[in-house]
């Protein structure tokens, strides 16, 4: 008897410095899944993080589908500081 598993048709990632897609989740994966990846402030004095979540395959984030945006506001610190986690979980439901 064939067992059918669900896999993730896309990528999804967030844009970083250089305006390419860091991918979390890839394309293929089997569902549930779920990965968590680091991020750290890249600036001195920075005080806001902007997650812009892509999806996609391409590498450059302008050729991939833009899925909506968050911001972090902190404190100014010095750069690579400050550690954020950034988790993408994904079902059998999306």
């Amino acid at each position: 008897m064939a067992k059918f598993i669900d896999t993730l048709n896309s990528s999804f990632g967030i844009k970083i410095a250089g305006g390419e897609v860091d991918k979390i989740l890839k394309k293929g994966m089997e569902l549930p899944c779920e990965v968590t990846q680091n991020y750290q402030n890249s600036k001195d004095t920075q005080e806001r993080l902007d997650f812009i979540i892509f999806e996609g395959e391409n590498k450059m984030a302008d050729q991939c589908k833009k899925l909506g945006k968050f911001s972090l506001h902190f404190k100014a610190e010095k750069a690579y500081t400050i550690d954020f986690k950034v988790t993408f979980k994904a079902d059998e439901n999306g």
